[in-house]
């Protein structure tokens, strides 16, 4: 808005407004299928699952959608909510303030480191969860969920998908609302973002199509090596090694965590009392927001 460049603007409502929703969409996903696992396992913590895969194949799949969507990667709606937004930092780099120019790009590059933490972090939760071999006996007994709640988030996964493919057709209906719709079609080419969203998907295949030539023609299966050990369940990759490499080059931001602890700072941060404020204010935000939307209809 300080830019008074009225298609950024338009740019950065959409690109919030469909992510906002992309959003709810998503996270409805992963939470009803983590609560399907949770169901039918009774734990929370992924250390103690691991193939629930087989165990759930519609809550996996839908988990993997999720989880794929939470990390904008193609077809999915959360890429098509951040092309927007991408493109809205482009535009900021071409305007005329240095600031702008400036800006521009490095929170494109962040919302990259963002995106690249957002897909190692889903294959270390869905890895862990749902492939290699169950760690408990929990895990190894699970079965599928009730078929009202796999159809729950299966509902939910696939309006992720239809957020992604059909993000040309929607983009257009939320730019309605804006009066410099000419403007915004021109900088988010709908042939473009449906041929990166066709042909995205279909890269994996063509590759596997093109170098199936180079597998061997036999394999032959055998026990894993365990330095002469009795082989455990739990000799798996876990998430917390998973994690280790990010934890360690983040190590530097990490340690700020100590020292910004609002426990350290504000006393009786963790009182019964503070939950019940926090709802409070929520409601107060969510009345005025109903109050501007009335307002702005009349």
């Amino acid at each position: 808005m300080a830019t008074r460049n009225s298609t950024l603007m338009v740019l950065g409502f959409i690109g919030g407004m469909y992510h906002l929703i992309n959003h709810s969409l998503f996270k409805t996903t992963l939470f009803l299928g983590a609560g399907a696992v949770w169901f039918r396992t009774g734990h929370r913590d992924i250390e103690k699952l691991g193939g629930i895969g087989k165990k759930m194949p519609l809550i996996s799949l839908a988990m993997l959608v999720g989880l794929m969507a939470m990390a904008a990667l193609p077809p999915l709606n959360g890429f098509a909510g951040e092309w927007v937004i991408y493109q809205s930092f482009f535009k900021m780099s071409t305007g005329d303030l240095f600031i702008g120019r400036l800006l521009g790009p490095l929170l494109a590059v962040g919302l990259a480191i963002t995106g690249a933490l957002a897909v190692m972090c889903m294959a270390k939760v869905y890895g862990v969860t749902f492939l290699g071999a169950p760690r408990t006996k929990e895990a190894e007994n699970a079965t599928c969920a009730p078929w009202l709640m796999t159809l729950s988030v299966v509902l939910a996964a696939v309006f992720c998908l239809v957020g992604g493919i059909a993000a040309p057709w929607l983009l257009p209906l939320v730019s309605g609302a804006f009066p410099v719709q000419a403007q915004v079609s021109s900088v988010v080419s709908q042939p473009m973002i449906a041929l990166l969203l066709i042909a995205c998907p279909l890269l994996p295949f063509l590759l596997m199509l093109f170098f199936k030539g180079d597998r061997l023609a036999a394999r032959s299966r055998g026990a894993a090596w365990v330095c002469g050990y009795d082989h455990e369940q739990s000799m798996v990759v876990t998430a917390h090694g998973f994690a280790m490499p990010v934890k360690e080059a983040f190590a530097p931001l990490l340690k700020l965590r100590h020292w910004l602890n609002p426990v350290r700072l504000v006393p009786g941060w963790q009182s019964a009392s503070v939950p019940a404020l926090l709802r409070g204010i929520a409601l107060v935000e969510l009345a005025v927001l109903v109050v501007i939307v009335i307002s702005r209809g009349a």
